[in-house]
């Protein structure tokens, strides 16, 4: 498998990517020369070396909001690739915290239901 360093060029850390995509659902019996790289697949510093000459590959027929970055000899797409940064959603509390804040909820229920009680 052939491994290729993909910098962003900016002040993130490198992104790590894999080239290619091996393995392959059906055989298409295709040649491994002839691809091309599309305009994003250059600015990802990949060159037609990176995509040549493996020895196997899917192609994808939909893009799912994600960009080609190379095409084989008949034009159909080998690889995908996104960039961009994904920002998390923020903390979500584990199930025991909301177990103890249930339990102290559940407690605090208790005790104003005593004081009414002997009121």
């Amino acid at each position: 498998m052939q491994r290729t360093l993909l910098t962003g060029g900016g002040p993130e850390p490198a992104n790590f990517g894999f080239l290619p995509f091996l393995g392959s659902s059906t055989g298409l019996s295709q040649n491994e020369t002839g691809f091309t790289l599309s305009p994003f697949g250059v600015s990802l510093g990949l060159t037609v070396d990176d995509v040549n000459g493996n020895f196997s590959h899917n192609f994808f027929t939909a893009t799912g909001g994600l960009t080609p970055v190379d095409f084989d000899a008949d034009g159909r797409i080998i690889s995908l690739a996104f960039r961009g940064t994904i920002t998390p959603a923020g903390a979500v509390p584990e199930p025991a915290t909301w177990t103890l804040f249930a339990l102290g909820l559940g407690g605090l229920a208790v005790l104003a239901r005593r004081r009414v009680r002997r009121a």
